[in-house]
Order: C-alpha cells, then structure tokens, then sequence
C-alpha cells in the first residue's frame, strides 16, 4: 500500500503545473541552563544552532512539541495560483506541495525516541492538527515517518489566525497567497471591493468538517472539544480571542494527557502566539515545518514552561 505522502508525491508530477518544485506581564518562562556554569545562559535553541540539550534528570515527561505546516501549494507559485483563484472552490485551503512532504517526512524522522529523551521527554503519542488542509497533510506525513506513527486530532482551536492580513492572502481579486495581499498591490478592502463569497461567511464554516476530515484524510476528532473559532472579513477575530482559544487547546491538551508527548500542527501565526505567550519573548522567523519543544517546570507552577527548541529546522539540512 501507499502511504499518504508517495501519493502526494506521484500527484505532484502528474499535476507539476499546479505544485513546483521549491528553487508589564509576569514572565511565564524561566529558561534554565545548557552548561553547568555560573553564567547561566538561556537554554533555548535558536533555528537549529544547538538542536538538542541533554536533561540531568533521568526522568522522562511528557513535553509539548508546536510545528508549523510544510511548503503550499500557493506559496510555491503565487502568480499560477493568482491566475486560478476564481475558479478555486477553497482558495483559502492550498494543498501542500511535494516538498512541503517532504519537509514534513524529514521532520518525523527527526522526533526519534532519542532525540526527545534528551530533551527529556516521552516519545510524541498524539498529533493534534489544525483543520487546514496543509497542517492535516503535514500531521500525517510527520506521523508516517515517525518511529512508531502517532494518531492524529484535529483541533479547532489552533487554526490559522482570523486577521483581515490572512483574508487577503486569498480573497482579493489578484490574492495570490501572500500574507496581507500582492506586495505592490493595492490590497485595502472598501464597500465595494470584490470579495471571494466565503470571506463573508462564518469562518468555522471555511475548514472541511470532522467527518470530512476522517473521510478525506482518516484523522480522528477534537481531543479538547475546542470549538472553531468565528469571524467574517468585516468581522474579524480580536486578539484576545485569538490567544484564548490557542492556550485553552494547550492546557485543556496537556492537562487532560499529562504523561504524553503532544505535538501541535499549526500555522506561522500560532507558532509565534505560543512562543510569546510561553517564554514572554518576542515574535521569531518560522521556516516550513519548524519545531518549538516546551516542557513544564512543576517547580514553577502549573503554568510555567521551559522551552528547549525555538525556531528549529535542523532536520532540513536533509532536504533535496
């Protein structure tokens, strides 16, 4: 049998048209040590420099583990996409591309049992997956290379961020996947601006349905019971609903499965939510499918956390 990712890549070079190859808050964080030193310097990983840092504890917990998507299929070629869009059913929705698998794949294969215990956590149990396409096709490409795969959830609450920034990327007459509009466009929205009809519809409308996404793709239903969230193009989602529903999921997640490793599919946007929300530092650059590794530091308080990776895509230096 085929996986799902041998698929994606055989659809890719019949269809290589359409997907191309890439060319004042309480600080929450107390960052511990790499070293034994008395310098005492941050232990968290920036893009890859220092990967993996060994635990002196020989305990091993469960961790949570935030990804974002591989390479889509709009953002590979923007122009193909643009002159397309009109006839799309989801433009807000792209496919990944069969390096965005790949980048996924290589990410699985990375979360070794070795690896994450000396991050000293368990070995990844549960997928919980935004319910955009690009992340469900990432969760299922990580769990298939994984050493044992991992059953994936999909999660509401951690999908993408409702800005009228992610409205224009697809529902402007020359949207063509950028974040925010065309560069050199004017992207401003007015009374009378063409819109795609479903940027006025509900967007808890806009993803596929659990039942579509177990058919589709057999990825099973929310763990967190975290509802999708609500918002129109001339209704968008405030910020503080959008931190809410993405912290609810993780500590609804962590709570409910305490002694699991947990690792989130999601978007750009969120990764960086997460990131400022847990370590109270500022927004980072997200490459395709980087990984971020939290753990909770008990001596803290329940909602205190260690981040052990940022920003790391070490597993892409496979990439072909």
């Amino acid at each position: 049998s085929y996986s799902f990712c041998t698929l994606l890549y055989h659809r890719h070079i019949v269809h290589s048209t359409m997907i191309t190859k890439p060319k004042g808050k309480k600080n929450r964080l107390q960052q511990r040590s790499t070293h034994s030193s008395s310098k005492m310097p941050p232990r968290v990983a920036l893009g890859g420099s220092c990967p993996e840092v060994a635990f002196k504890e020989k305990t091993l917990r469960g961790g949570l583990l935030v990804c974002r998507h591989g390479e889509r299929q709009d953002n590979a070629d923007p122009a193909g996409w643009a002159a397309a869009l009109h006839t799309m059913e989801r433009p807000w929705d792209p496919s990944l591309t069969a390096a965005g698998c790949q980048q996924a794949s290589l990410l699985g294969k990375s979360l070794s049992p070795e690896r994450l215990q000396s991050l000293g956590m368990l070995p990844v149990t549960r997928i919980l997956t935004s319910p955009l396409q690009r992340t469900v096709q990432t969760a299922i490409c990580v769990s298939e290379a994984m050493n044992k795969p991992a059953p994936v959830y999909v999660e509401y609450g951690i999908s993408e961020l409702l800005t009228l920034d992610w409205y224009k990327s697809w529902a402007l007459a020359h949207s063509d996947g950028t974040w925010g509009g065309p560069h050199g466009k004017d992207n401003r929205i007015f009374s009378d601006t063409w819109l795609h009809p479903a940027a006025t519809k509900p967007a808890s409308t806009l993803p596929l349905s659990a039942d579509d996404l177990l058919d589709k793709y057999g990825v099973l239903g929310s763990s967190t019971g975290i509802g999708s969230p609500s918002a129109t193009v001339h209704n968008i989602e405030k910020s503080r609903f959008r931190t809410a529903r993405v912290l609810t999921t993780i500590s609804t997640a962590t709570a409910r499965f305490p002694n699991e490793t947990i690792l989130l599919v999601t978007h750009a946007g969120i990764c960086n939510l997460i990131y400022r929300q847990l370590s109270n530092q500022p927004s980072i650059s997200n490459p395709y499918t980087t990984l971020y590794a939290y753990s909770k530091n008990e001596k803290e308080g329940a909602e205190n956390w260690d981040v052990a990776l940022a920003s790391d895509a070490s597993h892409l230096r496979y990439a072909h």
